[in-house]
């Protein structure tokens, strides 16, 4: 097994195990450590039973591993939406792009909205990363305005909060 496949599994850059490897005073955490001993085990294990052992630990840390990054993932989608419903323009810029107008001519919605041009494109950015839209960057064109949850329902824990963020806005 070649380095970068060993980093892949462990979960860190080549260049960190190659560092670790070649510098008495890094080191692998415990858990990567365990988990490249059994990746050995497994390897040199000549019993088929000891082989279906290792196998399945292997599985379950792979596994486990991969549940920690689907909550980091949901985490990370979480703070994108938080930061989507905190900022007033952004669910007005998502809701103007669904006017073909300003989906083609996006530029259009700073000064229809009073933004700066950058805070608007800001805006188109995040929403793309969210996935609500696809926009070519260079032409500045929404392509696909994708089917976005408009409504919160009221049990959401930001509804008050959004609700009288937009308040605000409307009433300046």
């Amino acid at each position: 097994m070649s380095f970068r496949k060993i980093s892949e599994k462990l979960g860190i850059q080549h260049t960190h195990l190659s560092r670790v490897l070649n510098n008495e005073h890094l080191h692998l955490s415990e858990d990567q450590l365990d988990y490249v001993m059994l990746l050995r085990s497994h390897a040199i294990s000549t019993s088929q039973k000891r082989s279906l052992a290792t196998k399945r630990k292997i599985e379950q840390l792979q596994s486990h591993h991969l549940k920690a990054h689907t909550q980091e993932f949901k985490i990370q989608q979480l703070h994108k939406e938080i930061d989507h419903l905190l900022d007033p323009y952004s669910v007005i810029v998502l809701a103007a792009l669904s006017i073909p107008k300003f989906a083609q001519k996006p530029k259009e919605l700073s000064d229809a909205l009073g933004i700066s041009f950058k805070k608007l494109q800001a805006n188109i950015e995040k929403l793309s990363q969210m996935e609500l839209l696809e926009h070519d960057p260079e032409t500045f064109v929404v392509r696909n305005l994708k089917d976005p949850h408009m409504h919160y329902s009221t049990d959401h824990p930001l509804m008050r909060a959004h609700q009288n963020m937009l308040r605000t806005l409307g009433s300046a």
